[in-house]
């Protein structure tokens, strides 16, 4: 399978490392010092105790050399998603499958505008890397997951194809015909740990330790689900008992991406975040206090420089 992976961040070349290890020809869109390093040395895959030389691994910032591919995985910030989506319409033919892969729920949205509608599937990992250095890219999950779907809820073809690729590169594929309440489901999550970490500064074991924080955090997590359902959004009815559940397994010193971000000065995805919660709650008439409260306090930190 020919498979482009746009965005050498850690999630980024993590995928593209497993895929090209897996045998398939991929090309990871990339610029900077990671791509300096994988055309120089190559990318490497640490994990445990070994490390891995990953090769056949094409890395090019011109995605117009590629050519037309099965699947090009969207693997940059949100903010950056509607410019990368339109750099790269030379990747897309008729029957490719575009997958994002971020955490909010507007993803496949701002790629169809780029694109033209129906070309993007939606979708969402859970995976947990990091770039030690470029050229490096180190796992830290126990079990790589990634969840996709048409979004009409279709099982289509090329679905089933990259549905295959993904388990052949160790990496557990849920093909999805609900893939719009999986995303919201994670959306779920997310926007309320980031408002209790980011707000609190803190590591996501702190506030798991914390039954005021704790508190916090389902607050915001409820709000987003009241949204969801209001939307006619059928998440499940466990969705918060099972991201808290998820929440006791992780590491007590694991910070969220977004308080990395902030701390490091970078812009953060709030805008399509909590910030998107906040102004759909509105149209539906709807108070999510503790998601209003993060969103006006964390969008002052780092706002994205670059609208999608």
């Amino acid at each position: 399978m020919r498979i482009a992976v746009v965005g050498g961040g850690s999630i980024g070349s993590y995928l593209a490392a497993m895929f090209a290890l897996a045998g398939n020809e991929v090309h990871l869109v990339c610029r900077g010092p990671q791509l300096q390093a994988i055309r120089s040395r190559g990318l490497v895959l640490k994990r445990g105790q070994a490390s891995i030389p990953v090769p056949g691994l094409s890395a090019t910032s011109d995605a117009v050399s590629v050519g037309v591919v099965d699947v090009v995985l969207m693997a940059v910030k949100l903010y950056d998603l509607g410019a990368s989506a339109r750099q790269v319409q030379t990747l897309v033919g008729p029957g490719t499958l575009v997958v994002p892969i971020q955490n909010g729920v507007t993803a496949h949205e701002i790629i169809d505008r780029a694109l033209g509608a129906h070309r993007a599937a939606g979708g969402t990992v859970f995976i947990s890397a990091v770039l030690e250095q470029p050229g490096v890219v180190l796992s830290r999950s126990a079990v790589d997951q990634i969840v996709f779907g048409e979004v009409d809820g279709t099982i289509s073809p090329r679905a089933e194809a990259f549905r295959d690729a993904c388990e052949s590169a160790g990496i557990r594929a849920d093909l999805s015909p609900r893939i719009v309440a999986r995303m919201w489901e994670k959306f779920v999550s997310i926007v309320g740990i980031n408002v209790v970490c980011c707000l609190a500064r803190q590591s996501v074991g702190y506030i798991r330790a914390d039954e005021r924080l704790t508190a916090c955090l389902v607050q915001a997590m409820e709000e987003a689900v009241t949204v969801a359902r209001a939307l006619q959004i059928d998440v499940a009815g466990d969705t918060i008992d099972r991201a808290l559940a998820f929440g006791k397994h992780v590491a007590y010193g694991t910070r969220v991406s977004m308080l990395e971000d902030i701390e490091a000065g970078k812009p953060t995805e709030v805008e399509w975040l909590n910030g998107h919660l906040v102004k759909v709650a509105e149209g539906a008439g709807i108070d999510v206090p503790m998601n209003r409260l993060a969103y006006a306090c964390l969008s002052q930190y780092a706002p994205a420089l670059r609208a999608a």
